[in-house]
């Protein structure tokens, strides 16, 4: 099946929301102790948020373009693997060079470092009640909860019939309660996707969309800055220690218990989505900025998986050189350069993942006459 052309309103916008997401995250863990005198509070979680819904929209536009199951794994696994194992063992590097070099500058440590890797290799991370941190890497928890909805993604899509439910059923029961609480976000960018192809060139009067984007995007930046509602005390009331009760079975749910306004940060981004492709002005922000927005998009991933360790990292090896002072602009380039360094050999070189997984997949499949 041809994969239509995307509106390229919309995929410029995307692409600049999602550099912005990424800069929050990035900034979320930066301005704070100890890396900050101070804690400014920037609202990473959303940021998180809006991935999610982008993540969904991005594999469902690529979805139409697959032919089969395996190509399906076989693009998500060169991509997710292109920068998680380097991250991974970043993580595990900055973990040793703090060990051996820095031992006083950091106060706790997580035990088993070497298995919390190993196990993230497989984003087991957050199945059921576990919270298996990945040392320095705390953003890793997305990307364990991400590659999860792909997998039942592709299942829907590319399988059909009984062989669909038992495999849905199989991968559902694996994971657990907690990855599914947030999956209705990532369906909702999937799903938008579909709507926006389907409306394809039919849009809305240019005055009617102009009117629905500024009040989602003011409702939107009033619940990134403050995303407690009703449901979300009510269910916070109702854990102990960050665990559902449910009879005699504990399901932890911790952070989680944000799910209502997240569910609903995530439809206002939608919004601006659906309404982006007539409202932005496209033609002269790609005449102006297009190839550098467009570059910088193409770092985001990078961003977001190597900047915890690279800001421990530099942050360490500034109190050694700078005792008196870690000066946070000095942080933020360094991390910056690092991020460009690390992209540009791994999430700009997926290829050898890529074929990699095309030739495990392929094995035992016998050649088409």
């Amino acid at each position: 099946m041809p994969r239509p052309p995307l509106n390229p309103g919309v995929s410029l916008y995307l692409d600049l929301t999602r550099i912005c997401a990424a800069l929050m995250v990035c900034l979320h863990h930066l301005l704070q102790p100890p890396f900050f005198d101070r804690t400014i509070a920037i609202p990473g979680r959303s940021a998180v948020i809006v991935f999610f819904v982008i993540s969904g929209f991005v594999i469902a536009y690529s979805s139409v373009g697959e032919r089969d199951w395996r190509a399906y794994a076989v693009s998500r696994l060169g991509r997710v693997y292109s920068v998680a194992i380097p991250a991974l063992l970043l993580t595990g590097m900055v973990a040793l060079a703090e060990a051996l070099l820095w031992p006083n500058v950091v106060a706790e440590r997580q035990d088993w470092p070497g298995l919390r890797l190993l196990l993230s290799v497989f984003f087991v991370n957050q199945f059921w009640n576990l919270t298996i941190g990945v040392l320095s890497n705390g953003p890793y928890w997305s990307l364990c909860y991400e590659v999860w909805y792909y997998v039942l993604f592709g299942i829907v899509w590319f399988c059909s019939g009984w062989r669909r439910l038992i495999a849905a059923a199989m991968v559902v029961l694996l994971v657990g309660p907690r990855i599914l609480l947030l999956m209705p976000i990532w369906l909702l960018g999937a799903g938008l996707y579909l709507a926006l192809r389907r409306r394809g060139a039919e849009a809305a009067p240019r005055d009617r969309e102009v009117f629905f984007v500024v009040v989602s995007l003011f409702v939107f930046v009033l619940l990134v800055y403050n995303p407690a509602s009703i449901v979300t005390n009510h269910v916070e009331q109702s854990l102990h220690n960050g665990y559902w009760h449910v009879g005699s079975w504990r399901v932890f749910i911790g952070g989680d218990a944000h799910f209502a306004a997240d569910y609903l940060l995530g439809l206002l981004f939608a919004v601006t989505v659906w309404f982006s492709g007539g409202v932005f002005d496209h033609k002269a922000v790609e005449r102006l900025h297009g190839r550098v927005i467009r570059w910088c998009s193409s770092y985001t991933f990078s961003l977001y998986l190597y900047h915890a360790p690279l800001m421990v990292f530099f942050h360490s090896l500034l109190m050694v050189a700078l005792p008196d002072e870690s000066p946070v602009l000095v942080l933020l380039v360094l991390i910056m350069l690092g991020v460009w360094a690390l992209g540009s050999v791994t999430e700009h070189r997926k290829e050898p993942y890529t074929a990699l997984f095309r030739r495990l997949l392929s094995a035992g499949v016998p050649p088409r006459a």
